[in-house]
């Protein structure tokens, strides 16, 4: 069960049952989560990772060609910001079972685009009207 859980950290409770029962062994998910709990390997929400998209690396690349040749007075004249973007509505993420000092794999890392293409969704109301 560890092992599994160890090779693939997304896999959930439901998940490991499946393996088991078709191993032929019987065994109730939540069973399997209390054991995983007792070793440590707590649910957690992955890290994530943007992912770059081309334009992006090419914008990146640019960047500096572009002002390698800037002298230090130029540099003083430049104001440094950061930005932040908030999804007030986002969804949430799957979790992955790991220990708490266990170095990162690529099963605890989300990659995920930095800003995720906006939904819009659109409500019609109808009035009924009453007659007479």
């Amino acid at each position: 069960m560890m092992r599994n859980s160890v090779k693939d950290p997304r896999k959930t409770s439901v998940d490991l049952k499946r393996d088991f029962s078709a191993a032929g062994v019987n065994v109730h998910s939540s069973t399997i989560r209390r054991r995983l709990i007792e070793r440590g390997r707590i649910a957690r929400r992955p890290n994530k990772k943007q992912l770059l998209t081309t334009l992006m690396n090419k914008k990146r690349l640019q960047w500096p060609k572009k002002h390698k040749k800037w002298d230090q007075q130029k540099w003083r004249q430049v104001i440094f910001s950061d930005e932040s973007h908030f999804e007030v509505q986002g969804y949430w993420s799957q979790h992955v079972r790991r220990i708490k000092r266990e170095p990162l794999q690529g099963g605890h890392i989300e990659q995920a685009p930095k800003h995720p293409r906006k939904r819009c969704f659109g409500v019609v109301l109808l009035l009924k009207v009453r007659e007479g």
